[in-house]
């Protein structure tokens, strides 16, 4: 009952972006396109006109068709790794970060991109 209320408020969602800011873990995101974000947030912001974005380091997206499965079609994280360090050997993580707008999205929840992956490749053989 406490989830569903703070889920109708917002505060699960909330606390939910706060845990994984904390963990530096992924989360999935969708939009109410459907369009769903999977990444790393790294910022929650409150505006002062609306309840403000949601930063996230991009490691994949896609969308939810009408039966809410998630199909991933773009894969950032390929484009993250060690052979693309930069020469003060960070990652280029440019170009990889967005702002959603936390009035658009409908779900947020952790997301565990290796077991997505193992599952993945294996549905698609």
């Amino acid at each position: 009952m406490s989830r569903d209320v703070a889920g109708e408020s917002g505060e699960f969602r909330e606390l939910t972006y706060q845990v994984a800011i904390m963990e530096q873990s992924p989360v999935e995101v969708t939009l109410e396109t459907g369009k769903s974000y999977v990444g790393i947030p790294f910022a929650s912001r409150v505006a002062m006109r609306d309840e403000g974005d949601l930063w996230l380091l991009l490691l994949m997206s896609g969308y939810r068709d009408k039966r809410q499965e998630l199909s991933i079609t773009t894969n950032y994280a390929a484009k993250l790794d060690e052979d693309n360090l930069d020469a003060a050997g960070k990652l280029p993580v440019d170009g990889f970060e967005v702002a959603l707008p936390k009035s658009r999205i409908v779900s947020v929840r952790p997301f565990d991109v290796e077991l997505y992956e193992e599952v993945f490749e294996q549905h698609e053989e």
